[in-house]
């Protein structure tokens, strides 16, 4: 008898230990302050704080390094020789263009929601062929350049997805070559406009395809046998490259 009513007491002490605990449950969940988690088969009542910790692992704050590869296409729409006024126009062949960058992303979900923010450092490098028309002559040039721009992109994160769009400003230095002769390097302001995509494999790889128009000062080349303005430069290019993030 005695053992009988022990049992009673003990599931009686169970029972209400329970309740309370599932008591204490719902009043968490009713204020908004906790949660209930039943990882390993154990209640686990968890509070706002840890659940805003766990999710700082949505942020994708980081320094990164990227290099691109694509074609690209310059052309001098209008310029002219000082010496005589005569018209230049001249029309780049396709070339390939190399371009190494590096810089910062930031990616605060809590904060920003879906948008993204980089700034960037990025230089471009190539040689190419240039068909000059000089007044009624002609003329095959190579020309060489080279730009660093301070860059800076928006973007908004769809999952792995990320369209974007950036606008940068900086340098370009360039050189021609023509019927022998070498210019001297030519310093211009340049003004870039972006739109491609990036595509995040995973926390720290991605894909970027893009899209770039750029814009140069007025250009002139000072060759022994004279000078030649050959106005302002237009660029188009289509890259795709590959970046790398270090994490914050």
């Amino acid at each position: 008898m005695k053992r009988i009513a022990l049992l009673i007491l003990e599931s009686w002490r169970r029972f209400c230990n329970r309740l309370l605990w599932l008591v204490a449950i719902s009043a968490a969940g009713v204020n908004g302050a906790s949660s209930w988690n039943g990882e390993g088969g154990e209640g686990v009542i968890s509070t706002q704080e840890s659940a805003a910790s766990a999710s700082r692992g949505d942020q994708g704050n980081s320094w990164f390094v990227a290099g691109f590869v694509g074609p690209q296409w310059n052309r001098f729409p209008s310029g002219f020789v000082p010496a005589s006024g005569a018209p230049v126009h001249s029309e780049a062949d396709f070339t390939t263009i190399l371009s190494p960058t590096g810089g910062y992303y930031w990616y605060d979900p809590r904060r920003t929601g879906h948008f993204s923010f980089t700034l960037e450092l990025t230089g471009a490098y190539n040689v190419q062929g240039i068909s000059t028309q000089i007044g009624g002559g002609g003329g095959a040039d190579a020309v060489s350049s080279g730009f660093t721009v301070l860059f800076g992109t928006v973007g908004y994160r769809m999952g792995a997805w990320e369209p974007i769009l950036g606008f940068g400003a900086g340098a370009g230095f360039l050189t021609s070559e023509s019927r022998s002769e070498a210019s001297s390097v030519a310093i211009v302001p340049v003004l870039l406009v972006d739109v491609g995509m990036r595509y995040h494999i995973d926390a720290r790889w991605s894909l970027r395809f893009e899209s770039f128009f750029g814009w140069t000062g007025s250009v002139s080349y000072s060759y022994p046998s004279g000078e030649i303005v050959a106005g302002h430069m237009l660029s188009n290019n289509v890259v795709v490259g590959l970046g790398y993030a270090f994490g914050p």
